[in-house]
């Protein structure tokens, strides 16, 4: 059960748009991956150029391509035995529409690790959504949890603290006082407790 929780509340980081400097940020990148044991395999991989800064005055006398998938190989290729898996979002679920809350959020389930020296090949994929930005990790939530968005939400409050939390109530029993109440009461002490009675919260950070 509180794995189950955990999942529920962890918060979203959500249309972010990378900055030059930012290395916490990143864009999403539509691929085909062809694996050494002949599966194709479709999804979302983050990407920054500026992650080349990472390798310090290494990066100034590489060869860094500057189209996509090239460099992007390039980059995980030069990591001495360091970092050895991608990790491949096979589906990425869409919250909202305008709100200021609105993004993009995953299962658990929609996460695929494979390791870089199984990759044969990555081509970009044309046709798919292509301009989804953001920083630090994507929110994981439960099927349940997703769901809840396919209605309007009917309260929302937020708190800034550093980054802005979204709360957003789904709970037709709350009147609005009495909602943001029981926010201000549990979201960091109780979050379970948010959980249990239909609020999701979400939480958008900028650089």
């Amino acid at each position: 059960m509180r794995h189950f929780v955990i999942l529920l509340i962890l918060t979203s980081i959500l249309t972010i748009k990378s900055h030059a400097s930012c290395t916490a940020c990143w864009e999403m990148k539509y691929v085909e991956i062809e694996t050494t044991k002949g599966q194709l395999i479709h999804g979302y991989v983050k990407w920054n150029k500026v992650w080349f800064g990472n390798f310090g005055e290494k990066a100034n006398s590489m060869d860094i391509p500057t189209t996509f998938p090239e460099n992007f190989q390039k980059y995980y290729q030069n990591w001495k035995n360091g970092v050895s898996k991608i990790k491949v979002y096979k589906k990425l679920h869409k919250i909202g529409d305008n709100e200021k809350w609105s993004g993009y959020v995953l299962t658990e389930k929609d996460i695929l690790e494979i390791k870089f020296k199984e990759i044969v090949s990555i081509k970009k994929v044309v046709n798919q959504v292509d301009n989804i930005s953001g920083a630090q990790e994507l929110t994981i939530l439960t099927i349940e949890a997703i769901k809840l968005f396919e209605n309007k939400p009917y309260h929302v409050d937020n708190v800034n603290d550093g980054c802005r939390f979204y709360f957003l109530n789904f709970n037709k029993n709350f009147a609005e006082t009495e909602f943001k109440k029981f926010v201000k009461e549990n979201m960091f002490r109780n979050p379970e407790k948010l959980v249990e009675n239909s609020i999701v919260t979400v939480k958008k950070c900028f650089d």
